[in-house]
């Protein structure tokens, strides 16, 4: 369960990151923020803070720890790479024609 509320937070944090960067985006007339490729590089750090307090603090076995990581960073990283793929898209100049 705590599984599952760490991961709906890491996509609740992913919304606010893309969210913030789109206000960004739209205040700022030049250049582009990715919210989705800063939110990636948060929430690795964030998850292995997490790893490591579970080792550490609770003794939870490394093994465990690891198979917890791939399912706590995979979602919402996945969910954050796709999302900023289809925004970078959006937002991609069109390939000029001869």
């Amino acid at each position: 369960m705590r599984t599952l509320i760490i991961v709906a937070i890491g996509m609740a944090v992913m919304l606010l990151f893309l969210i913030a960067a789109h206000f960004i985006n739209r205040s700022r007339g030049a250049g582009f923020t990715d919210g989705g490729r800063l939110f990636i590089w948060f929430w690795l750090v964030a998850t292995l803070l997490n790893g490591a307090y579970g080792f550490f603090a609770h003794g939870i076995s490394l093994l465990v720890e690891l198979m917890v990581f791939v399912i706590v960073f995979g979602a919402p990283a996945g969910a954050a790479w796709y999302l900023s793929r289809m925004i970078r898209r959006r937002h991609a100049p069109l390939p000029l024609k001869p």
